[in-house]
């Protein structure tokens, strides 16, 4: 058997339950543009993320940032859905102006957004870490947090949160902290995660 990721930090979590797997490293085809310099501007915007595995995590995702960003007044909140798991109208009028859900791409979004907040496994993550947000993951299962067990990455820039007083401490200590607007890809990260496009790469599907 043979299994082809997209980058060299995932080969050492799919071998975890089957060490004699063969795996070996293809291309990131959907993520060519994060291996490219880029520099962008971030602004103090929080970005939700959500999950495409549960509707009732996603919904209590939202309660609890709408309840520990209440007294919020500038800071704008946007919410990025999954692709296949939208939420219907009528709940996001129960959260009335306090988010606005955007359809623009998520890399358009994520360059503007110094803070992420997304729970459950998500490619999103990694690509936020890319982009030097912080990211906060609310740990709704024990499984949340896994995604990062075997990642070499910076762990100041992920801090998990186990309820909503503890959620809305980090929100509160990430937002007083002085931002650096000029941001830029972390080109060393992105290599780590994604693969380019090239004959090494692509010798496993010609």
């Amino acid at each position: 058997s043979r299994l082809v990721v997209i980058g060299n930090a995932f080969k050492k979590s799919r071998k975890e339950f089957f060490p004699r797997l063969k795996v070996n490293v293809g291309p990131a085809l959907r993520y060519q543009h994060l291996l490219k310099k880029q520099n962008f501007e971030s602004n103090k915007q929080i970005l939700i993320v959500l999950n495409g595995i549960s509707l009732k995590d996603n919904i209590k995702l939202l309660n609890w940032i709408a309840a520990a960003t209440n007294n919020f007044k500038k800071i704008k909140i946007y919410v990025k859905e999954h692709l296949i798991l939208k939420i219907k109208n009528t709940t996001k009028k129960k959260f009335g102006t306090k988010f606005e859900f955007t359809n623009k791409k998520f890399s358009t979004i994520i360059k503007k957004s110094s803070i992420v907040v997304s729970n459950g496994p998500t490619s999103a993550t990694v690509e936020s870490l890319v982009y030097n947000s912080r990211i906060i993951v609310p740990v709704f299962d024990p499984a949340d947090s896994l995604i990062f067990k075997n990642l070499k990455i910076k762990k100041k820039n992920v801090h998990f949160v186990f309820n909503l007083t503890q959620l809305k401490n980090k929100i509160n200590h990430l937002v007083k902290q002085k931002l650096n607007k000029h941001n830029k890809i972390d080109l060393t990260l992105a290599k780590y995660f994604f693969s380019k496009i090239n004959d090494e790469t692509m010798k496993y599907f010609i």
